[in-house]
C-alpha cells in the first residue's frame, strides 16, 4: 500500500525516479568514493528542497535517484539536482 502524505486540504503519494548521466556517458561512478560523495551531495540538495531520497544507486556511467516530495516542489528545477 502506498504512504500517503496529507496537508490542509489534499491527500498526495509523489514519488519521482530522476536519471541523470554523465557527459559522453564516460564510466566515472566505478569508484566507491566518488559514489559515497555523489550521495552526501544528493542528501544536501534533498534537505534544501525538503525531499525524501528514497533510493540512490549508481550505474558505471549514470546515477538514479528515487525520492518522494510535496506538491508544491517546482520539478522543473530539476537541473539543481545534477553536480557540475
Amino acid at each position: 500500500m502506498y504512504d500517503l502524505d496529507k496537508s490542509r486540504n489534499c491527500v498526495y503519494s509523489l514519488q519521482y525516479h530522476l536519471i541523470t548521466t554523465v557527459k559522453y556517458r564516460k564510466k566515472v561512478f566505478t569508484n566507491d568514493a566518488i559514489i559515497s560523495e555523489l550521495k552526501v551531495i544528493f542528501e544536501k540538495i534533498a534537505s534544501d528542497f525538503d525531499v525524501q531520497i528514497l533510493e540512490c544507486e549508481c550505474g558505471d556511467d549514470h546515477a538514479h535517484i528515487l525520492f518522494r516530495s510535496k506538491p508544491t516542489l517546482e520539478i522543473g528545477r530539476a537541473h539543481v539536482w545534477t553536480p557540475v
